[in-house]
């Protein structure tokens, strides 16, 4: 089955295997129970690229549901800036959190997708430019994901 429109957190909660979980399994039974139980944690790189990876294919709108820049300026030590962080937070709910510094890079990238000559202009072309595909694998019966980029 073919599913449009889907955001990166609506597939994740999907129950679904997909290939970040099938290869542990290649390495063993523990690698794979391993990478179901305890997803990785995610690094300060690994949020900057899931965000260009939203803005690049999932555009502008779905990008302003799932990520905030964070103010600058605030003193989280003051009673004030507590105050403030936490007016912030409440703003925020549901959307991760990038630093100006990380939100003006992930802006910079996408620029310069847009910008380059073939990829420019094929993104501006797909009408859906990311897919989900859900199936059950013929030979062991496993209910599979994948998010199938343009």
């Amino acid at each position: 089955m073919i599913t449009p429109h889907l955001s990166f957190p609506e597939y994740r909660a999907m129950p679904e295997m997909n290939w970040s979980a099938l290869k542990g399994y290649a390495k063993t039974p523990a690698h794979f129970k391993e990478a179901i139980s305890n997803p990785m944690t995610q690094t300060p790189a690994m949020l900057v690229g899931s965000a260009v990876h939203c803005l690049v294919l999932e555009g502008v709108q779905a990008f302003d549901r799932q990520y905030i820049e964070a103010p600058e300026g605030i003193d989280r030590r003051t009673k004030e800036g507590k105050l403030a962080w936490a007016e912030f937070q409440e703003k925020a709910t549901g959307r991760e959190i990038l630093s100006a510094d990380q939100y003006e890079q992930v802006a910079l990238m996408w620029k310069s997708v847009m910008a380059h000559t073939t990829a420019g202009k094929l993104l501006v072309m797909c009408e859906q430019r990311e897919i989900t595909a859900t199936w059950t694998d013929r030979l062991t019966g496993i209910e599979c994901k994948a998010r199938i980029d343009a």
